[in-house]
């Protein structure tokens, strides 16, 4: 079921990473996380529990039968997936209708996800990068992981890179990773042709 919200009418500015007092319900949003094609997350406040978790906004403009497909989609797989190295669906919400504002985020659906520091791509492309080779190892493994857990349930991810692996430190220092991404993910049932891939 989904959830009705309300958004506040200070709206994001899509020009930088600030968020200028935006709210979704009980969640604030803090701080722009990244950006795709279809959607924005975004580092969110949850003013009720006191607790940080990311939110996935798609973007009402690209609303169509095609759009509509992958949102379904990535629901319903991230509702069967339930693993360590998959990135946790905690809410769906949809924020109400301001038929008056244009902003192209205004009535919309959004993701509230565990959040993660940062993805594999932001580690590997630190300047900083002290990554070891039990570190890469462990990164290796847990990919593996995640990814056998989803062949095994008939799931095959189909875009995996380093951007759609999240990367979360624990309290010991250990990382974990998430798949993440699943808008092109399938649940197959027998032989299918397909891309692979991220679409150019």
């Amino acid at each position: 079921n989904f959830t009705s919200l309300t958004i506040g009418k200070n709206i994001i500015n899509t020009k930088n990473t600030k968020v200028q007092s935006m709210n979704v319900g009980k969640y604030k949003m803090l701080q722009c996380l990244g950006e795709g094609a279809f959607a924005k997350v975004y580092k969110a406040y949850n003013e009720d529990t006191n607790e940080m978790f990311a939110i996935k906004m798609f973007k009402s403009e690209n609303r169509g039968k095609k759009f509509n497909e992958l949102v379904l989609r990535e629901i319903l797989l991230l509702k069967r997936l339930k693993h360590e190295n998959i990135v946790e669906l905690k809410e769906m919400c949809y924020e109400n209708l301001y038929p008056k504002e244009s902003d192209c985020y205004a009535g919309n659906l959004f993701f509230v996800l565990e959040l993660c520091d940062k993805t594999l791509e932001d580690v590997i492309s630190e300047e900083s990068n002290t990554l070891t080779l039990n570190d890469r190892i462990s990164i290796m493994n847990q990919c593996l992981r995640g990814v056998d857990y989803m062949h095994r349930n008939n799931c095959f991810h189909r875009d995996l890179k380093p951007e759609n692996l999240l990367v979360m430190q624990r309290k010991d220092g250990r990382l974990t990773i998430k798949l993440t991404d699943f808008g092109l993910a399938m649940h197959v049932t027998g032989p299918i042709k397909t891309v692979c891939g991220t679409p150019t």
